[in-house]
């Protein structure tokens, strides 16, 4: 790695302020305001102490000690005083005083070995670079996985106004990179520098407006391939056990049998992501506690495994395709005195390859999207949910004699395995004599024995096994939603009832709100089986599985799931702006421009205004102080020429560098020189003719483009040294 010459004071004093804020967003939440407060400072301290340590010089081994002994020291010095309350302050005074000691000692000492190592090897600037950007995204990292009302403060803000969260967050993100790329530049040539800016900026610009007309989504993965993320579920729906589908027992965590063992924990998870937002327009609570949200079926054993009917000879009362122009209804199934009516307005956050609704939907009609950057589908459903008791429909058969013999076979078909008859048998084996052959009664005495014999895991694997279902029902039962559901309907069906399996979502009405908002998220993803009743129809037969290792689902946040239900309904604001009907919020970017203008303009006066004073200034200040400010005005003039001292550069040894462009020069060092020792020997009229004569030299050797560009330079005298 190759040394890099000292930074300019503009450029260390940038870099200071862009850590500092660094620091300030990656400990906003961590620290209290106070302790914020002293990192910003602190920051801005290592970057000079950094600075002046490469100037003096300090070696670099002594420079990384020093750093570590502050550290330290600071951790040692803030033990102290909260052990022997070294302050005669109250507790929590001292508290606060030895967390600003620790967080302040440890944020200079890190910084300042950043800070040397950036000035020493140029490719440590590239962990300056991360510093920055990770603390911005650390500061946001809630707003992640579409949990549009984190962080709230910043969220709510956004929204009152009628912003949309995404787009200042974009906005952010774009400021953090360019900022985090100004940290790498290290150039000498201004010229450069300023196209280098250019360019960023011109990347930045860009970057802000291509995606402002497309969805920018993280990639979502249910287990059951339910999103097109995904691979088709029909092609392996049970091999896949690397993924565990949905958390399957928060199913029978609603149901009153379930009593979980939770003494095996899990790692926790990042927030799982919302996919879909469900409007209720009447009020209904399912006699379950669940809502299940059904998107496909597989119905049709292939010799294998249970897929889903490409045919279009069965489940016709299943849609699979979204709405466009015109409605689209199901072949009609359920008989309607056995179901509730339930109308709903679904909007997709995540695209599917089918479209789902509430349990079993009969209509999909195409709705207004009312934000197709925050939406991919828009439909409204009619649905029918079974809501009486199951033993209600006892007595009943199961196959409807207008079936056809196709119709029969497909709904029963199962591997020709022996062992799943006998064991369905054998556990009906005991029923009661006078509910012998009744569907109902024996489906329930399967599903009972299934939840008291089976535990809920995501931990087993089913890989490479040509039946995944044997193994998990003939071996120690040990699986997740997809097994238990297959599982079911292979029993089912071995005693003759018509069963299949349903893929979708199963929402937990005691994990949302009390509004008429459903967010349906990623981890509710779920299977289920269903069974057909003669003269009701398909029905929802879920299992829940008495003994689980899962832990239990988090609830929706209120402040989520009323933000994306009002985003729904077509208020721009979430329901934060009183007046909805009002205009939305337009970004001012005309006003914005002018005061951008006016501000770069009042800062090229400001320059020009510093710089023609300090030019002036020798000729109105007293005797005594005109040899030193015409050798600061010549160095003003030299430094608009690229012929200014550089850092850590004497004074004799500069002139001596420009002596053969500015001849005169060296006289003029060398009378300053003279003065700054108490040995003055030159009256001021010598300085002014020296002066002359500087410029005189420059005239003669710099090209007249060169001199006007460096007049035209208003903050040419920064650099001055």
């Amino acid at each position: 790695m190759t040394e890099t010459l000292p930074e300019a004071r503009w450029e260390v004093l940038l870099k200071a302020l862009l850590l500092a804020c660094g620091g300030i967003f990656a400990s906003w939440k961590l620290t209290p305001f106070e302790d914020s407060v002293v990192l910003f400072f602190c920051a801005l301290f290592s970057a000079y102490a950094a600075r002046k340590a490469w100037l003096w010089p300090i070696r670099f081994g002594r420079g990384i000690l020093l750093g570590v002994f502050c550290a330290i020291l600071a951790l040692f010095l803030s033990a102290a005083l909260r052990r022997f309350a070294l302050l005669p302050i109250s507790a929590k005074s001292t508290l606060l005083v030895s967390e600003a000691l620790s967080v302040g000692g440890i944020a200079f000492g890190t910084l300042f070995i950043l800070r040397l190592c950036a000035q020493r090897w140029r490719p440590c600037a590239a962990l300056e670079m991360m510093l920055v950007t990770a603390a911005v995204a650390y500061f946001f990292k809630e707003h992640r996985s579409l949990h549009l009302d984190q962080p709230r403060a910043f969220a709510d803000w956004a929204l009152t106004q009628g912003i949309d969260p995404q787009d200042i967050l974009r906005v952010i993100g774009i400021v953090a990179a360019f900022i985090a790329s100004v940290l790498l530049i290290r150039t000498e040539r201004k010229g450069k520098l300023a196209l280098t800016l250019l360019c960023l900026l011109s990347i930045a610009a860009a970057v802000y407006w291509f995606p402002g007309a497309r969805r920018l989504m993280p990639k979502v993965e249910t287990g059951l391939g339910l999103t097109s993320d995904e691979q088709d579920p029909s092609e392996q729906p049970q091999n896949d056990q690397s993924q565990g589908g949905n958390n399957d027992d928060e199913s029978g965590k609603s149901h009153q049998k379930h009593q979980n063992d939770h003494n095996s924990r899990t790692p926790p998870q990042p927030p799982p992501l919302p996919i879909a937002v469900a409007l209720m327009h009447d009020d209904f609570t399912p006699p379950s506690g669940l809502l299940y949200f059904r998107q496909q079926v597989l119905s049709y054993y292939d010799g294998n495994h249970l897929v889903a009917d490409t045919s279009g000879q069965f489940d016709r009362d299943v849609i699979g395709q979204f709405p466009t122009d015109q409605p689209i209804d199901a072949a009609p199934t359920q008989q309607i005195e056995f179901f509730t009516q339930v109308p709903t307005s679904m909007y997709l956050l995540v695209d599917h390859p089918q479209p789902f609704a509430l349990s079993s939907s009969v209509r999909l009609e195409p709705l207004q999207n009312p934000d197709p950057r925050r939406f991919v589908a828009a439909y409204s459903a009619v649905s029918y949910v079974f809501s009486l008791p199951l033993t209600r429909l006892s007595g009943r058969g199961s196959i409807p004699q207008e079936w056809t013999e196709e119709e029969r076979n497909h709904y029963l078909a199962i591997p020709e395995d022996p062992r799943y008859s006998a064991l369905s048998n054998e556990i009906v084996r005991e029923l009661d004599p006078r509910f012998v052959g009744d569907p109902i009664i024996t489906a329930l005495t399967l599903k009972n024995w299934l939840e008291h014999e089976g535990f809920y895991t995501r931990k087993v694997q089913y890989s490479d096994i040509e039946d995944p279902t044997a193994a998990f029902l003939f071996g120690n039962r040990r699986g997740y939603c997809v097994h238990f559901a297959h599982a079911m309907v292979h029993l089912l069906r071995s005693q003759g009832i018509a069963a299949r399996v349903a893929l979708g979502y199963a929402v937990d009405s005691r994990t949302r709100g009390d509004g008429s908002t459903v967010v349906i998220l990623a981890d509710r993803a779920h299977a289920w089986p269903e069974i057909y009743v003669e003269g009701a129809g398909w029905i929802t037969f879920d299992v829940f599985p008495e003994r689980s290792d899962e832990l239990p689902q988090a609830t929706v946040a209120q402040s989520l799931e009323s933000l994306l239900g009002e985003l729904a309904r077509n208020d721009k604001s979430g329901g934060r702006r009183p007046n909805v009907k009002g205009p939305p919020f337009e970004m001012p970017w005309t006003a914005i421009g002018i005061c951008l203008l006016s501000a770069g303009l009042l800062f090229v006066l400001l320059g020009y205004g510093i710089k023609i004073g300090r030019a002036l200034l020798p000729q109105m200040a007293a005797p005594e102080q005109r040899v030193r400010l015409a050798y600061r005005a010549t160095l003003d003039r030299l430094g608009e020429l690229q012929l200014g001292r550089r850092p850590g550069e004497q004074r004799s040894a500069h002139a001596d560098r420009i002596s053969i462009t500015v001849p005169h020069f060296t006289k003029l060092t060398q009378i300053f020189l003279q003065q700054v020792f108490g040995r003055p020997q030159s009256d001021p009229p010598q300085v002014a003719a020296l002066c002359r004569q500087i410029r005189q030299d420059l005239k003669a050797r710099i090209p007249f483009l060169r001199r006007l560009w460096g007049l035209l330079n208003p903050w040419s005298w920064w650099s001055t040294r």
